[in-house]
């Protein structure tokens, strides 16, 4: 009966650490697999951005082109005094929404980014706990085996009497 008890007690023990570091290898690898992730969706934020600043950048382009066909349409030498200078300020206001959309997908891929460097330390930080609550589990194992096998000794009536004697 006592090594069907102690067996269960070690059994019980080995399962309860065994379960608690896969658990935290799980974890870890999914925050690995998340920062993998997250760093893909990063890479399609900035790419997209650029694609989409490049689309501005043509679209200006074209209307700065459309504004001078138009002004040389008219019999004014397009690219000198009011005209050049609209075309001009045209051309730098689609390039300044060409990097407003750059700035911002970079900012999403950034956060992008962090959201995977975050998962991925948390999973670090589950694998470690882990290790700790298998330990755990070891070390109340241990302790409650040696509980079976150590009892003190109870004293003697007539020591428990006199100590009690002789503090008054």
């Amino acid at each position: 009966m006592e090594a069907i008890l102690i067996g269960s007690m070690v059994a019980g023990t080995v399962m309860s650490a065994v379960s608690a570091i896969q658990q935290g290898q799980y974890a870890a690898a999914m925050g690995e697999q998340q920062a993998q992730i997250a760093a893909q969706q990063a890479e399609a934020q900035r790419l997209a951005g650029e694609i989409e600043a490049r689309e501005k950048r043509k679209e200006g382009r074209e209307a700065v082109e459309k504004g001078r066909a138009m002004i040389a349409a008219g019999g004014v030498v397009p690219g000198t005094g009011t005209p050049g200078l609209l075309a001009q300020e045209t051309a730098a206001e689609y390039e300044r929404d060409a990097r407003l959309i750059q700035s911002g997908y970079g900012q999403q891929a950034e956060l992008s980014l962090a959201r995977g460097r975050y998962s991925k330390a948390y999973g670090e930080s589950q694998r470690r706990a882990s290790l700790w609550s298998a330990g755990t589990s070891i070390a109340t194992g241990a302790a409650g085996l040696a509980g079976m096998y150590y009892r003190p000794k109870p004293e003697p009536f007539f020591k428990t009497q006199l100590r009690y004697a002789l503090k008054r």
